[in-house]
């Protein structure tokens, strides 16, 4: 089905992300000269570098075009991020603006999934007598609480 193999996937992903690691990283060594069209250079160079470097020592084809296609593809990032306002929604690094970043919910009482299908949460749960008095339940809230 021209798909390749399920190895070479797991080939070409690994060198994707060497690609993208080391056209974004090595440039960085050069400090402050690591901007504009300079920075662009160096991270073209990097990923030529790693692609000879894939190519010398590792001689798989899927390995070596993977590495060049990962730093090419984060040469074009670069190149989006510091120049378009659009940047902002190609950078790698999103955590800082708030994409799939967990927010700590201080509830002051333990929770539990109350309904028929577990789709709500019962806030106001409090043990009443006959619950404080069964070992299992002190027990466990004890536990929640810390």
């Amino acid at each position: 089905m021209g798909l390749g193999r399920p190895m070479d996937w797991v080939k070409g992903g690994a060198g994707v992300i060497g690609g993208v690691v080391g056209a974004r990283m090595l440039p960085e060594l050069a400090g402050t000269a690591n901007s504009g069209g300079a920075g662009y250079a160096m991270n073209i160079a990097a990923t030529l570098g790693l692609g000879w470097l894939a190519h010398a020592f590792l001689k798989d084809n899927v390995i070596t075009a993977a590495v060049i296609a990962g730093g090419f593809g984060a040469t074009i990032v670069r190149v989006i991020t510091d120049n378009t306002p659009f940047g902002q929604y190609v950078a790698l690094s999103g955590a800082s603006k708030g994409y799939g970043d967990y927010i700590v919910w201080n509830y002051s009482q333990p929770q539990r999934v109350t309904g028929a299908n577990a789709s709500r949460i019962d806030t106001a749960w409090r043990m009443d007598a006959a619950q404080a008095q069964d070992p299992t339940m002190a027990g466990s809230l004890r536990r929640f609480r810390g």
